[in-house]
């Protein structure tokens, strides 16, 4: 599952995102804290894309660099026990 982004570093999955709106929390959390963060999507965009979601369950993961995956599961694993996470599952 690893991948290699044009800077010669690899990248791998950190958090799988039930929408849009969660990843966009969860990278901004991330990028606050300098961890430079892209999205691994299954699904072509097209006006469609949340039928497709919805099959198969989630939007997209969040990668980011190998060297700052352990920091950035600690700041998700902080939101996810946090009040704001919970909102925003109950919004979803």
């Amino acid at each position: 599952m690893n991948q290699e982004p044009l800077d010669g570093v690899k990248i791998v999955p950190v958090y799988r995102a039930q929408n849009e709106s969660v990843a966009d929390i969860v990278r901004g959390l991330l990028e606050s804290e300098n961890i430079q963060v892209t999205f691994r999507s299954q699904h072509a965009p097209s006006v469609y894309d949340g039928l497709f979601t919805v099959a198969d369950g989630y939007w997209a993961d969040l990668m980011v660099r190998e060297d700052q995956a352990d920091r950035a599961r600690e700041i998700i694993h902080a939101f996810e026990s946090s009040d704001d996470a919970l909102d925003t599952k109950a919004q979803s």
